[in-house]
C-alpha cells in the first residue's frame, strides 16, 4: 500500500528525501518514514494511510508559513503563504512545489517549482472531472540549486469547485 502509494511520488521523493544518501535511496527513507508513521490500522484488513503524516519532502529549509488552500474556480486551488525567508537566506527564492491527492480517483496533481516563495501564491490547475470531489493538499520548498529542500507540509482536505 506505501510503495504503491509513493511511487507515483519518485520525482519530489528523489528531491525531498536526497538528504538520505549514506546507503539508502530517497525512495527507502521515505518508505521507512511512511510505514512508521503514517499507517494506520492494527491488519491488513484495515490498513489505511494518514494523509496528516504523509511527507514527500524532509529538511530544513523554512517550512511554509500561513498557507492556505482555497477552491475559489471550478478545477482550481489557490495555493497561498507567507515568505518569511530570514534575511540573509534564500531571500524568497526557493520554489514551492505543490500536491493534490484524490482519493476517490487514486490519482495525484504535482508541480515541482511552482512558484517563488516571494510570489506568496500559485493556483494549481486540476483535472476537470476533480470538481465536486476532495483532495489532500501539500506544500513544500527547495532551494534554486535543487539541493536544499524543507519539509512537506499537509494543508489540508478540500472540495474542489
Amino acid at each position: 500500500m506505501v510503495t504503491t502509494f509513493l511511487k507515483r511520488l519518485k520525482p519530489l521523493i528523489n528531491v525531498g528525501y536526497q538528504q538520505f544518501n549514506n546507503g539508502i535511496t530517497p525512495m527507502n527513507a521515505a518508505t521507512s518514514y511512511h510505514l512508521k508513521n503514517a499507517v494506520t490500522g492494527t491488519n491488513m484488513a484495515n490498513y489505511a494511510i494518514d494523509y496528516t503524516k504523509v511527507m514527500f519532502s524532509d529538511g530544513d529549509l523554512p517550512e511554509a508559513a500561513n498557507v492556505a488552500v482555497a477552491a475559489t474556480v471550478a478545477a482550481k486551488l489557490d495555493f497561498s503563504w507567507d515568505n518569511d525567508a530570514p534575511i540573509g537566506s534564500t531571500g524568497g527564492t526557493d520554489r514551492a512545489t505543490v500536491l493534490a491527492y484524490n482519493v476517490d480517483k487514486d490519482k495525484f496533481t504535482m508541480l515541482p517549482s511552482a512558484a517563488a516563495r516571494s510570489a506568496e501564491a500559485y493556483v494549481l490547475q486540476l483535472p476537470p472531472d476533480w470538481s465536486g470531489d476532495t483532495v489532500h493538499c501539500w506544500i513544500s520548498f527547495v532551494n534554486a540549486l535543487g539541493k536544499e529542500v524543507s519539509n512537506s507540509n499537509y494543508i489540508g482536505e478540500f472540495t474542489v469547485l
